[in-house]
């Protein structure tokens, strides 16, 4: 080859580089521009200064370190979760407006047969899930029983003596206690509250027996000895309480109750800001900062694919669907 034609071939090979180069610049300002310039809007379908609400909380810090754009937490709580989910599907899909789901809103809610006037399936498009929520079954320090075994035996000798709170017909939290009735065959009464905090406080005061309750949220009054923690609603023991066993190790076969939360759009949000978000995410999960935080707020991180959260919300309306028939829980009013 003579040098002329190797001088050419290597200005070709610069020239195509300069190229890629230049298109990967164009890219990664295409992929900044694809936000919206106003302030991006996260929905919280629960009340402020819950568990949710400081995970949601913890999410809009870093998203919005990670995008540079200020990020506001909205609450819009009610109906198990399910007016909040409305009304970011029928809000603009341009990136602006996004929810803070939960398995509550866009599963347990289909599952059970609400009345929805949106389709968790369709009407919005999955970004990424954030975490895990352990789930734990709580008594008084009124309450004798030490563990499932001995609190169910207590149920049975005194059918409908014990108590139990609930936030809602919607909520992971009472579908716990549901199944876990169901299957042992015991009568416990169901308290309604308007939201986590008041139950709590009365479970503390001994006005109510039992709830489950997000682990991490009893955590303090378990150190405290105002509460014992007797099981755990998932299919293996929470890192952050090793010791307690799940409700399935204490003769409850196959009962595993695992809610999670995560970021959904709009469905009819344009692709290029969906990818823009989805890599957001995942930059964001993989901060040790924010998996150190998570953990801290009792929280187990989930590093899945928008693909794979897409299938887990499909999967877990079927799976809930049959848990609720074999359970015989009816749709309340």
């Amino acid at each position: 080859m003579t040098p002329t034609a190797v001088r050419a071939m290597t200005l070709v090979a610069l020239a195509g580089t300069a190229l890629a180069a230049v298109a990967s610049l164009f890219a990664q300002q295409g992929l900044a521009q694809a936000l919206p310039a106003n302030p991006i809007r996260i929905v919280v379908a629960q009340t402020p200064g819950g568990q949710s609400d400081l995970l949601a909380r913890l999410v809009g810090e870093h998203l919005g370190k990670l995008v540079k754009q200020r990020v506001v937490i909205e609450n819009r709580p009610g109906a198990g979760g399910t007016i909040g989910a409305e009304m970011v599907s029928q809000s603009q899909a341009d990136g602006s407006t996004l929810l803070f789901a939960g398995s509550s809103n866009l599963v347990l809610a289909a599952a059970i047969g609400e009345p929805l006037r949106y389709d968790p399936t369709t009407d919005f498009a999955p970004l990424g899930r954030v975490a895990h929520v352990p789930l734990a079954l709580a008594v008084n320090s009124k309450v004798a029983a030490t563990t499932l075994t001995e609190l169910i035996t207590s149920a049975k000798a005194r059918p409908g003596a014990l108590t139990y709170g609930s936030v809602g017909k919607g909520a992971m939290t009472r579908l716990a206690v549901e199944v876990l009735k169901a299957s042992a065959g015991v009568d416990i009464l169901e308290v309604p509250y308007s939201g986590t905090a008041p139950a709590l406080t009365d479970l503390l005061a001994g006005r109510i027996d039992m709830m489950f309750f997000d682990l991490a949220l009893l955590a303090p009054h378990v150190k405290a000895g105002s509460l014992r923690v007797i099981a755990v609603a998932g299919h293996r023991r929470a890192a952050s309480a090793p010791d307690v066993p799940t409700v399935a190790e204490q003769g409850i076969a196959g009962f595993s109750i695992e809610p999670w939360y995560g970021i959904v759009a709009p469905a009819k949000t344009p692709p290029d800001v969906l990818e823009r978000l989805k890599n957001v995410i995942a930059e964001m999960r993989l901060q040790p900062e924010f998996e150190q935080r998570l953990q801290e707020l009792g929280y187990e991180p989930i590093n899945d694919t928008s693909q794979q959260f897409t299938a887990a919300i499909a999967a877990d309306i079927r799976a809930y669907s049959a848990i609720i028939k074999a359970a015989g829980i009816q749709r309340t009013p």
